[in-house]
This record gives C-alpha cells, sequence and structure tokens, in this order.
C-alpha cells in the first residue's frame, strides 16, 4: 500500500498555498476542488515556460497539466522570478512528475504493455501500436526500424531507413508523452532492439 503524500503548492509569491495529495486510489488538488479517482486518470503533460523580458530571460514556470476521461484538467503551476526559490521549486517540479508515474501512470503503462503481450492493438495519442510496428498519419514504422531519441523538450519515434517518416511528441503540449516513451522503450528491449 502507497502512502499518501502532500505536497505544498504555492504557484508565485503572491498566491495561496494549496495541497496536492497523491493517494493511491485518488489525485485532489486543493480540498476537493480537484479530486480524479485512479481510474478517471487519463492524461498527463509537463514542461518549462520561460518568462522572457526585452532582452533577457528572467523566470520560468514549471508546468503539470492532469487531465481526466471527462476532459477536466488540474493545472499546476510554479513560477520563479529572478530566481527566486529555483533550487525548491526545481526539486518539487521533478517529485510531482515523478509521483504521478509511480502513483498513477506507471499502471497506465502496464496496461499497454500487457495489451501490447497479448497482441492487442492499442493507441497512445494518435500512435497505433501493434505486434508489426507502429502507424500514424498513414505512415508505418516496423520495430525492427524504429529509432528512438529522448530529448529535454520532446520524444522522437523515427524510422531507420527514411529521416522523413517521424512522429515528434512534445512533453508540454501533448498529453502522455511519458507514458509513449515508458512503453516504446520497453517493447524495444523486450525485443532487444535497445
Amino acid at each position: 500500500m502507497k502512502e499518501i503524500i502532500k505536497i505544498s503548492i504555492k504557484s508565485s509569491l503572491y498566491n495561496r498555498k494549496r495541497t496536492l495529495t497523491f493517494h493511491q486510489d485518488y489525485i485532489e488538488f486543493d480540498e476537493n476542488d480537484f479530486k480524479f479517482n485512479k481510474e478517471n486518470i487519463s492524461g498527463f503533460k509537463f514542461g518549462v515556460k520561460w518568462i522572457n523580458g526585452y532582452s533577457f530571460t528572467f523566470g520560468r514556470i514549471y508546468c503539470i497539466d492532469i487531465i481526466n476521461n471527462e476532459g477536466i484538467v488540474i493545472k499546476i503551476r510554479l513560477k520563479s522570478i529572478y530566481k527566486i526559490n529555483i533550487k525548491l521549486l526545481t526539486e518539487k517540479y521533478f517529485k510531482i512528475i515523478s509521483l504521478l508515474e509511480e502513483y498513477y501512470f506507471d499502471d497506465i503503462s502496464r496496461k499497454h504493455l500487457e495489451n501490447f503481450s497479448n497482441e492487442i492493438p492499442f493507441k497512445i495519442n494518435d500512435i497505433e501500436f501493434t505486434k508489426e510496428g507502429i502507424s500514424f498519419n498513414n505512415k508505418f514504422i516496423f520495430w525492427e526500424d524504429l529509432l528512438t531519441k529522448n530529448y529535454t523538450n520532446y520524444y522522437s519515434l523515427s524510422s531507420k531507413s527514411n529521416s522523413s517518416v517521424y512522429v515528434l511528441t512534445d512533453y508540454m503540449n501533448d498529453w502522455n508523452g511519458a507514458v509513449l516513451y515508458s512503453v516504446t522503450r520497453m517493447i524495444l528491449k523486450s525485443k532487444e532492439l535497445l
């Protein structure tokens, strides 16, 4: 049984503190304003937006969005200006992402992998996974021909033999980029292609 973890969130210096609660059966943001049961959580995305001035960057906003099956979104924002609390906010940002994966999205990844091992096709975003490979936008890549690359902001899937056949998943703008990364890497490892 996983422990209940509460994280205090303060979006910026002037906002009030709110509580993000991780429970094995639900996630809650600030006393029932948002409470998603685990089985209704369908996606998350994350990234960093830079706050730019006239000629320099003076801050950043760590963004984490969690969506449920009804399309309701929990938006978590951690803002640092002039590097105030930057270390604390960076640690909190990575801790939240890690807890989201551990409490909710590892199970979603495992379900996809189970479907794959049972030869049941499934989709992550607009990418369809089959026994033979992946398909997207009327294009197909066999597992043996699949090249993956992970960057800070996005994850790419492309054909080794034809570099014009590729799809990019932006962690900040596309839902479940981390799930896509996890599932494709595990499939490639199971096929000894990594």
